[in-house]
């Protein structure tokens, strides 16, 4: 933690062979800050919350960290996720809820596909997860389909809820049965 010269409270994050994140003030209750870690090629993210304690405390600022990311698993079956563009991946059991610390490139953009952990199953397109945002993800394989509902909240942190869509609440259904262009 350091004061810069206006004499506000700062502090820059370091994790083991990491660089230090770019200063961030904890001046501020009510104030959230994603603040990011370089390690080699990989980003490390988390949430920063900066809050009044309660009484007898009330002078007091509570300042929590947390991962930026969190992830649901309510399917009924394990998936598997990845950053876009990235060949390392993430396995989740139904029911499992896991932080996403890291993405493993800094350099591509911070979007996730997913499939179900399944040898036949094919990619989703990727999503980006940084927004507020409710999605129908098609989990596809050689002779199945199944819909998924992504909904990402935040929070403290940004919670990404897999569970399962009705095919009949699904908003838009598009059918590529041509060999000459993809959809």
């Amino acid at each position: 933690m350091f004061h810069s010269d206006s004499g506000r409270a700062n502090v820059r994050l370091s994790l083991s062979d990491s660089q230090w994140s770019q200063p961030f003030s904890i001046q501020a209750a009510g104030s959230s800050e994603v603040v990011s870690v370089l390690v080699g090629n990989e980003v490390y993210q988390f949430n920063v919350n900066t809050s009044l304690c309660m009484a007898p405390f009330t002078r007091t600022k509570m300042v929590v960290f947390t991962p930026r990311y969190i992830i649901v698993n309510s399917l009924h079956f394990p998936v598997v996720l990845k950053q876009f563009n990235d060949p390392l991946n993430i396995r989740l059991e139904s029911g499992e809820t896991q932080p996403l610390y890291k993405w493993p490139n800094f350099s591509l953009p911070e979007k996730l596909c997913f499939k179900r952990d399944d040898a036949s199953a094919l990619w989703t397109t990727p999503i980006a997860v940084s927004d507020v945002t409710d999605e129908t993800l098609t989990l596809q394989g050689t002779n199945w389909s199944r819909f998924a509902r992504l909904e990402v909240q935040r929070g403290n942190s940004t919670f990404l809820l897999l569970s399962h869509q009705k095919p009949s609440l699904v908003p838009l259904v598009i059918c590529n049965r041509t060999v000459v262009c993809d959809v």
